[in-house]
């Protein structure tokens, strides 16, 4: 083997070698920002879920106000509704 033949493969093998832990490290450092981007998305849905209870028990509440309206209107309404029918029959 030439002595150029040589000289080629190691500057080969070196590049390849070289390439390898470039590739490695941006590997790290890209695992390492999606480590951190799950916390922070775990955060936000903690966070959302607080909301969403808070706003569920709101929603929960103003069910039963309507409701217990509800209800309210319409025995009042039944109570015209007879009060009436008995005066326009006299």
């Amino acid at each position: 083997m030439k002595p150029i033949e040589s000289l080629i493969i190691v500057i080969v093998a070196i590049l390849i070698g070289v390439s390898a832990l470039i590739g490695t490290i941006y590997l790290i450092i890209a695992l390492v920002q999606i480590k951190k981007t799950a916390r922070e998305i775990e955060n936000t849905v903690k966070k959302i879920n607080i909301e969403l209870d808070f706003i569920n028990r709101t929603s929960n509440k103003f069910t039963s106000i309507c409701r217990r309206f509800s209800s309210l209107l319409t025995s009042v309404s039944s109570v015209l509704f007879y009060t009436l029918s008995k005066i326009i029959k006299k």
